[in-house]
């Protein structure tokens, strides 16, 4: 848990769109061994996440995937919500 960052970052609030700011646990990446897919080391990251998190007062974590990441996003549909949100960068 070494690299586990916490902020609280402006977020929309889902009732009515207006802002709000959540205590927010930003996962950064979660890698687990190719050798250790599938054994449910990945759900048991994650809880040790929202653990760390919750001792830390977030009431979110918030973590970003490829779309076209099938393995991982197949465990993340089970265990959380997936945002309507298209992220675009820029170089400055």
């Amino acid at each position: 848990m070494e690299h586990l960052r916490y902020a609280t970052v402006p977020t929309r609030n889902d009732a009515n769109l207006e802002p709000s700011h959540k205590d927010t646990c930003y996962l950064s990446d979660l890698f687990v061994d190719p050798n250790q897919r599938g054994t449910g080391a990945g759900r048991a990251l994650i809880v040790a996440v929202e653990q760390v998190g919750a001792q830390a007062g977030a009431t979110i974590v918030h973590w970003l995937t490829t779309s076209d990441n099938t393995q991982v996003r197949a465990l993340y549909d089970q265990i959380a919500e997936l945002m309507p949100f298209v992220q675009y960068t820029t170089p400055i």
